[in-house]
């Protein structure tokens, strides 16, 4: 009897633990939240790459865009980098825990490019030929030296800067599309490759794509500066270097920059510590004139560059021109002559 009484006392013993612990695990689904992994975002492209930048190229990036919803996971997605020499895998960066900020961008780049979320080492986007591509996977799925696969693949870019098109890369686009150039306005180091109007032309698509100053977490800078350019000049002289430029038109322009190097891809550095104020209207420029003592006459050819600034902070950058003897009757120096560019207001 004792035997089995202590039994009986323990089952139910048993028994209440057992209900404690059933109503504590009841509660907990009740308060806790349950975390439910939906599918890939499909929708995502890519808006926008830079790979060709100043100096030592510290300032790669490419840019996502879920179209403006705002704050899209992109868990499920990898982004892979290709190289055009072999046309495989070189870099992959798995998106998991990431998403689109409030704007609906995301940005891998660089450590000193704006509004970076990822990091990678600079240096390490290629120029081109190569290619960037956004697939559903993880980063096993591309480890290293992985051939070129459309299976999965969501969004590709293929680009260079003044290169060959690259058939193997041209498997990632739509069928018809280009290679783009980064350099198709002639100034690389201050262009990105960005779709415009911004988010246009499809998933696999390059055709939207144009050169525009480089616009990392916010919308592509798909309207140039409003200013007509006729003439740019550097000539040297005893006191320094005489730049001198004129405008046809200005609208909404806020003034410019002056860049000078030492050869003609850079790096460039600013020569006005100030913005020089802008002087022109809508229906008339102004001639400007800036003296650069800093200078020296050597003998050897000087560049600059001239950026146009908007109201809105979007740039333009013009040249180079340089401080070349004239060989022909111009007797004031290196001279050119630009297109006009025009905005177009409602």
């Amino acid at each position: 009897m004792p035997q089995a009484k202590n039994f009986v006392l323990y089952s139910l013993a048993g028994l209440l633990a057992a209900v404690i612990i059933t109503a504590a695990a009841t509660a907990r689904a009740d308060t806790d939240p349950v975390t439910v992994q939906d599918s890939p975002a499909t929708s995502v492209i890519i808006n926008e790459v830079d790979s060709d930048t100043p100096s030592t190229d510290e300032l790669e990036f490419v840019e996502l865009y879920d179209g403006g919803t705002g704050n899209t996971p992109l868990d499920g997605l990898v982004v892979v980098f290709f190289n055009g020499n072999d046309d495989k895998s070189y870099l992959v960066f798995d998106l998991v825990g990431k998403s689109t900020n409030n704007e609906g961008y995301f940005v891998l780049g660089n450590i000193s490019v704006a509004n970076v979320g990822l990091v990678f080492p600079k240096n390490k986007l290629q120029n081109g030929p190569d290619a960037v591509a956004l697939y559903i996977g993880s980063e096993q799925n591309f480890q290293n030296n992985t051939p070129i696969t459309t299976t999965n693949l969501i969004d590709a870019i293929s680009y260079g800067t003044d290169d060959s098109t690259d058939p193997g890369l041209l498997k990632l686009l739509n069928f018809g599309q280009s290679q783009v150039n980064e350099n198709g306005e002639g100034d690389k180091d201050h262009h990105s490759n960005q779709r415009c109007p911004n988010g246009s032309g499809g998933q696999r698509n390059t055709d939207t794509y144009t050169q525009r100053t480089p616009t990392p977490g916010y919308a592509n800078n798909c309207d140039p500066t409003a200013i007509t350019l006729l003439d740019f000049t550097a000539t040297p002289g005893s006191d320094g270097v005489t730049v001198t430029w004129q405008t046809g038109t200005e609208i909404d322009n806020a003034g410019f920059n002056l860049y000078r190097a030492t050869d003609p891809a850079g790096p460039y550095t600013r020569v006005n510590p100030a913005l020089i104020p802008a002087k022109g209207q809508a229906v008339s420029g102004a001639g400007y004139s800036y003296l650069d003592t800093a200078a020296v006459e050597t003998g050897a050819i000087i560049y600059y560059k001239l950026e146009d600034i908007d109201t809105s902070g979007v740039s333009t950058f013009h040249g180079p021109v340089d401080t070349a003897p004239n060989t022909s009757a111009e007797p004031d120096g290196w001279r050119i002559f630009l297109p006009v560019i025009a905005k177009l207001t409602e």
